[in-house]
């Protein structure tokens, strides 16, 4: 389910449904987090970037850390819807579409994305592992099903998740820098998964001209 997004300027000083005044308070928090590494944003950090009392904020979140995970939450379902689009062409020619829609995204909430993968590790509870881990998941699960892959080896395994890994560190480094244009750097990440699932070939026959299915 899509949050709902309110902008933080109009709601200054204003009564809202409980419902918007706590997507306020998420947008808040991800402005915050994308500017602050996690274990130095406060609840009050928050209240003041929404304009609202500190009081308020605690009747929505009893810390700054639920927030953070609430502010996961919605970037991690945003990633998701894009990753598993459906698009036609061979697997290669997939991703590149994949990574256009996920980049697309991340530019346009980059707060929430940078401190999704930025953030995410330093917090290391349950709940942001578990909302990380799903988007590991689903994009390895995705190419898996558009590979027709039933049974991965262990070895494709660990090559699909490496990529994963390459994709995370290339956005995050893209939104700080901007040194390549998104469609230069979906290619760029395209190849990558074409020479890594190349190299996988050698040692393991299933993986043998993966992109071009």
């Amino acid at each position: 389910m899509g949050a709902v997004t309110v902008t933080r300027g109009s709601t200054r000083g204003k009564r809202l449904p409980p419902e918007q005044r706590r997507a306020h308070l998420i947008d808040a928090a991800i402005a915050v987090f994308g500017r602050l590494p996690v274990d130095q944003v406060s609840a009050d950090d928050i209240a003041a970037e929404a304009g609202v009392s500190r009081a308020l904020f605690y009747r929505y979140f009893s810390s700054a850390a639920e927030a953070f995970v609430a502010a996961t939450e919605t970037a991690v379902d945003g990633l998701v819807e894009r990753l598993t689009t459906p698009s036609e062409g061979t697997l290669a020619e997939q991703l590149r579409t994949a990574l256009g829609e996920f980049l697309r995204f991340a530019e346009t909430h980059e707060p929430s994305v940078v401190a999704l993968l930025r953030n995410g590790s330093v917090m290391a509870t349950p709940d942001t592992t578990a909302l990380i881990d799903r988007v590991r998941r689903t994009a390895v699960d995705e190419i898996l099903a558009r590979a027709g892959v039933t049974e991965p080896s262990a070895m494709t395994l660990m090559t699909l998740r490496s990529w994963v890994a390459t994709v995370e560190v290339g956005t995050l480094s893209w939104l700080r820098e901007r040194h390549l244009t998104a469609a230069e750097l979906a290619a760029w990440l395209t190849d990558q998964f074409i020479a890594m699932s190349a190299a996988t070939a050698a040692h393991d026959a299933s993986m043998a001209g993966v992109a071009d299915r």
